[in-house]
């Protein structure tokens, strides 16, 4: 499992604007970064991806949210925090 460090970083990365949120539009314009996300959560459509990672439904996903799908985004972890 990716550590909570690995996953920040990662976050960081995602995270462009620095707003401590993860917009879908974030997510996806890092490359592979959000197929792959899709993909290890189990959805293949981007509101999908958002309706299943953000739990209080503001629109984006936060650290704790993204932290939550911390096992399922370990191979990410591991190609983008080294």
């Amino acid at each position: 499992m990716a550590t909570v460090e690995q996953l920040q970083n990662l976050f960081t990365i995602v995270d462009q604007d620095r707003d401590g949120k993860v917009s879908i539009n974030e997510l996806y314009s890092n490359g592979k970064l959000g197929m792959i996300f899709s993909l290890q959560a189990g959805v293949y459509d981007r509101k999908e991806l958002l309706e299943k990672a953000d739990s209080d439904k503001d629109g984006s996903i936060t650290f704790e949210e993204f932290k939550k799908q911390g096992g399922r985004i370990m191979s990410i972890s591991k190609v983008y925090c080294q």
